[in-house]
């Protein structure tokens, strides 16, 4: 097996018949039969090429919008909600990473398919993973959850993530 100029395999199969190997993104390698002819080689070259391209541009991207961060408490005593609001307005808020908060108790919309089976619910958005895993880290949010981690019946928490990029970012 030799290589041409392009650093891709060429293996000789047959007087003036050659297959060429030319590696895509991906890990893919793409083999074509070409004729020993140099104008068609660099044909197979750039329509290789094309391809290549065309497949990259096509191919599904990572996640990187923004994360949702839901989380929906029922207390062991009701009448602590405002008490959990405020703390989550001191503590929660101010974290660096969140970028948009809110938090409060279920709002009666008088839609019986609208489940308001929980005291407090707290909506947080974080500009990528990153901000999502400091904001778990955080000191201040950890002795948060285990001050009242006690005082919960009930706690559901859904992370979202948005496959779009946050408002305002730079797309990659």
């Amino acid at each position: 097996m030799r290589r041409d100029v392009f650093g891709t395999a060429k293996m000789a199969v047959a007087p003036n018949r050659h297959f060429t190997q030319l590696p895509l993104a991906n890990n893919t390698v793409v083999t074509i039969s070409t004729m020993s002819d140099g104008r068609r080689i660099r044909l197979a070259h750039l329509m290789v090429s094309i391809v290549g391209l065309v497949a990259g541009c096509a191919a599904p991207a990572a996640p990187v919008g923004s994360i949702q961060h839901i989380v929906l408490v029922r207390l062991s005593d009701p009448a602590d909600a405002p008490a959990l609001v405020a703390e989550c307005d001191q503590v929660i808020r101010p974290i660096p990473s969140v970028r948009s908060y809110a938090c409060g108790p279920p709002f009666d919309s008088g839609r019986a398919n609208v489940d308001g089976g929980y005291d407090v619910g707290l909506v947080l958005r974080f500009a990528d993973r990153a901000g999502y895993e400091a904001y778990v880290a955080d000191p201040d949010h950890v002795a948060f959850v285990d001050r009242w981690r006690s005082r919960c019946t009930m706690l559901r928490i859904h992370d979202i993530v948005e496959e779009r990029p946050e408002p305002g970012s730079p797309v990659s």
